[in-house]
């Protein structure tokens, strides 16, 4: 009776042992990149492009990209961001082509980061969804018109 139990035990443990080391592989969060980009609806906006990558890993979330202004037209380029965490959505500054200091808007043909290097880090954030949103700042007014939000993920 006594090794009975003590088979029974061994097995009972042993099957234990198994259950609390198989963990599936899905557990650990998956490292994803794809690609954002903006969109020229209005007017003001047509000189806008703004795109890079993104990459996502649980809830961090790494933005990069280029801002392209590409007319001379009294506006300056951005974008802004809008991130869904902790049940609240919460928007980014704005970023943008400014000249230092004093962040004055610089209007006229230009990327931030120039296009012969490599995508520049724009935010690193934390949250569950993203949209983005292309904007102009007027050089005159600095009163920004901002495009509509697209669906990022």
């Amino acid at each position: 009776m006594r090794r009975t139990a003590a088979v029974a035990m061994t097995v009972v443990t042993l099957g234990a042992g198994v259950g609390l080391t198989a963990v599936p592989a899905s557990a650990a969060p998956k490292k994803v990149t794809k690609k954002w980009s903006t969109f020229a609806g209005m007017k003001e906006l047509k000189a806008v492009h703004a795109g890079g990558r993104y990459t996502r890993s649980g809830k961090k979330i790494v933005i990069r990209g280029r801002i392209t202004d590409k007319a001379r037209n009294g506006w300056t380029p951005g974008v802004q961001f809008l991130v869904y965490n902790n049940g609240k959505w919460t928007a980014t500054d704005p970023i943008g082509i400014f000249r230092e200091p004093g962040r004055t808007p610089i209007d006229g043909q230009a990327t931030v980061p120039s296009w012969n290097k490599p995508e520049g880090k724009f935010k690193t954030l934390r949250g569950t969804h993203l949209k983005v949103r292309e904007l102009a700042i007027s050089t005159k007014k600095k009163q920004p018109i901002v495009g509509a939000w697209k669906k990022v993920f």
